[in-house]
């Protein structure tokens, strides 16, 4: 098996994270000023 760390783990959490919160904050206001 394939070792991953934990930071290497943390990382990409992040990254979905900071991902996720850019689509919120474009999507929420696209629905409220259509």
């Amino acid at each position: 098996m394939v070792t991953i760390r934990a930071d290497e783990i943390s990382n990409i959490i992040r990254e979905r994270i900071e991902q996720y919160n850019r689509e919120v904050k474009i999507g929420i206001p696209a629905l409220y000023f259509k």
